[in-house]
């Protein structure tokens, strides 16, 4: 069964290394095509580094005060409005 990125954060914080292993699979993509910006010598730095920077944010991101949806509506709102 496929979690969802908010049960996988919720997971690796409280210790799951399997959900923090799915995250990182899940931006994989990401990260390879970021490396792929860099010279062949840097590129298992980045990479290296990328998932370092992921793990962390990961592990701090603050799960319970995260914008919803209707944050972002009230936000497009505001926009208009000025």
């Amino acid at each position: 069964m496929e979690k969802d990125l908010y049960t996988l954060v919720s997971l690796a914080q409280q210790g799951d290394r399997g959900a923090l292993e799915s995250i990182l699979e899940m931006f994989s993509p990401l990260l390879n095509k970021q490396k792929r910006k860099v010279g062949l010598n840097d590129q298992d730095d980045l990479l290296q580094t990328l998932r370092e920077l992921l793990i962390e944010k990961t592990l701090h991101f603050d799960i319970e005060h995260s914008p919803d949806f209707s944050h972002f509506k009230k936000l497009k709102g505001e926009l208009k409005d000025e």
